[in-house]
């Protein structure tokens, strides 16, 4: 078992501003709807300030959030489960993106000499890490959408290996439309690989136009088997029952 130690993507600000955004309200808008003064509002997508529970109330009521996953939030009661990386012969490798890095994750057998890479966006030479660990010779790549972030190290993969190879791995591409028009997550037996569509109680960034396909994308993902495991692109693992049950967005 791993313990989720990584600190959420999405604080209480974060998800105030990113369905606001979504939306389509700015901030002197959303202020005279939850009765606060525009400064306040910037204070606290800043992270400045937390209101009390009753604005929480109004912020849940005008960006259509569910409250009392909002609360948790704010109040910092709430952590995603530990969750194993292992099904059965199947492992996940997670290395956890810096600041301007998307968390990249590998996937390996324990008898094959090959792996599938999702979003290589970490420095090459933690990748390179792995491999060299495990033996791994054949690499297939994955990608969730096409964000810097997402494909850094994509030219050095593709110098180094035959990234064209798909190798022995079965898996589902399943559209995801909102943080971008192409974006998909990759379904596998036990898990998927969500990139930017949501993350552990928050969702994605996306543009107006494209906010009610994006919580369509998130809703569809998120009607499939409970404990199915959660990989984002950003912040920690998690869950579909965990999402359901916590995040402000469902």
């Amino acid at each position: 078992m791993i313990k989720n130690t990584y600190i959420l993507e999405d604080e209480f600000g974060d998800i105030v501003q990113k369905a606001r955004q979504g939306l389509g309200l700015d901030v002197d808008a959303l202020a005279l709807q939850v009765g606060l003064s525009a400064q306040l509002i910037t204070a606290i997508e800043h992270y400045e300030c937390i209101p009390t529970t009753a604005i929480r109330e109004k912020f849940a009521n005008v960006l259509q959030l569910n409250a009392p996953s909002l609360h948790r939030i704010a109040s910092s009661i709430w952590h995603p489960p530990t969750i194993s990386d292992k099904y059965g012969e199947w492992y996940v490798h997670r290395l956890q993106g810096d600041v301007s890095e998307a968390n990249c994750y590998i996937v390996r057998h324990s008898r094959i000499q090959s792996a599938i890479i999702i979003d290589p966006g970490v420095t090459y030479s933690r990748i390179l890490d792995i491999f060299h660990e495990h033996k791994i010779d054949k690499v297939g790549v994955l990608i969730t959408h096409n964000h810097a972030d997402h494909t850094r190290s994509l030219p050095a993969l593709k110098q180094h290996y035959d990234c064209e190879t798909a190798s022995e791995f079965e898996f589902e591409t399943l559209a995801t439309p909102g943080h971008t028009p192409d974006s998909v997550c990759y379904r596998f037996p036990g898990f998927i690989f969500v990139g930017d569509l949501l993350f552990a109680g928050s969702v994605g960034r996306a543009p107006t136009r494209y906010w009610k396909s994006h919580l369509s994308s998130v809703a569809n993902i998120l009607s499939m088997n409970a404990d199915i495991t959660l990989y984002p692109g950003h912040g920690p693992v998690t869950t579909i029952d965990t999402e359901r049950k916590n995040n402000p967005f469902i």
